[in-house]
């Protein structure tokens, strides 16, 4: 069987997964987004549809593909523009951006469409990890979420502020920040709104999330994979470090990780919430309150479960590689 995986260079899980299909005697082939599309050839006419890519080298005929996996990234065609020189910046501009924006993409989307019809794994479109999207569908499924509110004035923020007893969280309205630079490590996660930090800002900023603290028990990192559930929680709070989020990881002495069973009630309504916002794998965020309520925070279809598989022994990379190979 011949398997297509897009991927990221440095994913170790694509790594783990690649070495079972090996093992299991299939042909995988993989397009990481730091790759580079030397050629494409697509024909198109009355009796098929063939698509053939040439990455680093390798050729890769689509149509002998037999099933996909979307980890991470999306098909990327990072194709040269031969302009001629001494155009003007402003025609140059309005030429290039079309040709990068409109005609790539609706290659891109073509060549993604014709493989999503393949038996696959995971998604191709960013729509489905849209976080605020993910909120509003988890409460039409009957889930509870955090009170929320995106503002853009400190009026508003100091509304929700005191509406929720000064204590609030901020956090960003997609995904986490983190980069490197100059040997030094910064990121933007979650993080405490103070009294001192409203003070010092500005009467309007970027649209910024805010959400109502949930004091909490323990939480929990679910991943789902097509109807089948792998959960562990996380004994984050007694840790000043992590109490608010458990990716501020304490590396000198991390959180307690075991595995959990989720209430079948959750598990219902978790599953209808994978089909309403149409995924088939995915790591799910969720908090158990003090009050032993069980919180839905975020899905990401992308996220990292190497942290929910090593500690719990759910050997997730040989799962993914069965389905793969059985979808």
């Amino acid at each position: 069987m011949n398997v297509l995986i897009f991927s990221e260079l440095d994913d170790a899980s694509t790594n783990g997964v690649t070495e079972w299909l090996s093992s299991l005697e299939h042909n995988v082939f993989r397009i990481n987004t730091e790759d580079v599309i030397d050629d494409i050839q697509v024909r198109i006419d009355n009796q098929k549809i063939t698509i053939c890519l040439e990455v680093n080298g390798q050729e890769i005929n689509l149509d002998q593909i037999d099933t996909v996996w979307f980890r991470r990234g999306y098909l990327s065609l990072n194709c040269k523009i031969n302009l001629p020189r001494g155009l003007d910046q402003t025609v140059y501009l309005a030429i290039s951006n079309h040709l990068f924006n409109e005609e790539l993409v609706t290659l891109e989307e073509f060549i993604c469409e014709y493989l999503y019809n393949k038996p696959h794994l995971g998604d191709s479109l960013p729509i489905r990890a849209n976080k605020l999207i993910a909120l509003k569908k988890a409460v039409a499924v009957g889930l509870k979420i955090p009170a929320s509110e995106i503002n853009t004035k400190k009026e508003g923020l100091i509304n929700f502020f005191n509406l929720h007893q000064q204590d609030c969280i901020s956090k960003g309205v997609q995904d986490v920040l983190s980069f490197g630079r100059d040997n030094k490590g910064y990121s933007f996660g979650t993080s405490k709104i103070e009294v001192g930090d409203i003070e010092e800002m500005d009467d309007c900023f970027f649209p910024s999330l805010l959400q109502k603290n949930i004091q909490k028990k323990y939480e929990l990192r679910v991943f789902y994979l097509k109807k089948r559930f792998y959960s562990m929680a996380i004994f984050s709070q007694n840790d000043e470090q992590t109490k608010v989020d458990f990716r501020n990881y304490n590396w000198e002495k991390p959180n307690r990780n075991v595995p959990f069973i989720l209430p079948k009630e959750i598990e219902q309504k978790l599953e209808l919430f994978m089909q309403s916002i149409q995924l088939d794998c995915g790591s799910i965020d969720m908090i158990v309150s003090t009050d032993n309520e069980y919180i839905f925070l975020e899905v990401n279809p992308k996220g990292q479960y190497g942290m929910t598989s090593t500690p719990c022994g759910y050997h997730l990379d040989y799962e993914i590689a069965k389905e793969l190979v059985n979808v």
